[in-house]
């Protein structure tokens, strides 16, 4: 692995970071930037370099650095409740990475972002959510989707704009590039 490689693994772990560090506060609700991070990893990395991103975060968070939302860290966090969340992160950055196009065509993006950084990460964080705390699926559903699927569609839209507008020479810098 090259230096470069190394430092833009580091810089964009240190993005999921922070986005998981800033929480928005919408109607009482806590809204953190980490999917949309996630989209953003798997829009600029290679496939293999976006799930490694994600893997050092959640291997930083699992040593006990507090980068999880809410400043959380530990084993007792991907065992609890938004464990599954985590778990889908690194795949759904690869899978988005592995999937979009080449060409920026922005129909078959948002149809990317939307199944693999929206969708993936639902199916796997809210059956883990409803076995890990054993409340029925469909209130796991009405804790961990209803309030929060508009804004998780706006950060599709939103990352899908960041990653169209940095202009290609630069993106060739990430690796998205070949």
């Amino acid at each position: 692995m090259t230096i470069k490689r190394m430092i833009l693994i580091s810089t964009f772990a240190a993005l999921l970071v922070l986005s998981a560090l800033s929480p928005v506060q919408i109607e009482g609700v806590a809204f953190t930037l980490q999917t949309m991070a996630i989209m953003l990893i798997g829009l600029l990395m290679r496939p293999r370099d976006s799930f490694l991103t994600v893997l050092v975060y959640l291997f930083v968070g699992l040593v006990g650095l507090p980068v999880f939302s809410n400043a959380q860290a530990g084993f007792h966090v991907f065992v609890g409740p938004t464990g599954g969340f985590l778990v889908a992160f690194p795949f759904a950055s690869f899978l988005i990475s592995l999937f979009k196009s080449k060409d920026k065509n922005i129909l078959k993006d948002i149809l990317v972002l939307f199944l693999f950084g929206f969708l993936f990460v639902y199916l796997v964080g809210i059956p883990y959510f409803s076995f890990i705390t054993t409340i029925p699926i469909g209130h796991a559903i009405t804790l961990t989707f209803i309030p929060f699927y508009l804004v998780d569609i706006v950060k599709i839209v939103i990352a899908y704009m960041i990653y169209y507008l940095i202009p290609d020479d630069l993106k060739s810098h990430f690796g998205s590039i070949k």
